[in-house]
């Protein structure tokens, strides 16, 4: 896993802050809609979009890594005089740990916060 992250190039640092944030605020609206029954449900609420916003940011983020990074290696492969097929498919495939990576970011936050945003019609059809 580690070697993935380091072959996924300088772009991975930036998702990684964005998984760590996605699970901040997942833990934080999890405890707000299930632990803390003293806030208002305005309260309860306010920043649950913002997990969806993050993960598609995070979505974003990785396919904008891919497509600069298959530009910058396009640009070098013209200057080569003769380069070998194996390290243009290998660089190929490298491109794309970002793009997964920020995918499945996407995908799990878009999964948590449905749950949650689920949770939180059903406390308001309730009062």
């Amino acid at each position: 896993m580690f070697d993935l992250f380091i072959k996924g190039g300088p772009f991975m640092w930036p998702l990684l802050i964005l998984t760590v944030t996605i699970i901040t605020l997942s833990v934080k609206k999890t405890l707000d809609l299930f632990v803390r029954e003293h806030l208002d449900l305005r309260q309860k609420e306010m920043g649950l979009n913002a997990i969806l916003f993050w993960g598609v940011i995070a979505g974003s983020l990785g396919v904008t890594a891919q497509l600069l990074g298959i530009y910058l290696a396009l640009g070098e492969i013209r200057k080569a005089a003769d380069i070998s097929m194996a390290l243009v498919v290998d660089g190929y495939r490298v491109s794309f740990i970002t793009t997964l990576f920020g995918l499945y970011l996407f995908i799990g936050a878009a999964i948590l916060w449905f749950l949650l945003r689920w949770k939180y019609k059903v406390m308001t059809r309730e009062r």
